[in-house]
């Protein structure tokens, strides 16, 4: 079975908030694929990015964060990201 995550829900494991540790607690624990969209890509990097408008990240943090997110996305244990 796929799972797809909400853009809302997949920017907490990359950026702190809130939700953040819940996050990354929920996706570790996933025992199915997450499915994520290519406009689900964009949205959470227009998310990371409206942060950094907001001033909640640095320019650096939403680098690191997008960063993160892609090589999750091409690593066989963030493999789970499709």
């Amino acid at each position: 079975m796929k799972s797809y995550a909400d853009t809302s829900f997949l920017v907490s494991p990359y950026v702190p908030d809130a939700h953040s540790a819940a996050a990354s607690a929920a996706m570790k624990q996933a025992r199915s694929e997450v499915m994520i969209t290519a406009f689900g890509e964009v949205e959470l990097l227009n998310a990371i990015q409206l942060r950094v408008f907001r001033k909640e990240l640095t320019r650096a943090q939403a680098k690191s964060a997008a960063r993160a997110f892609q090589d999750d996305l091409l690593s066989e244990i963030g493999g789970r990201l499709e």
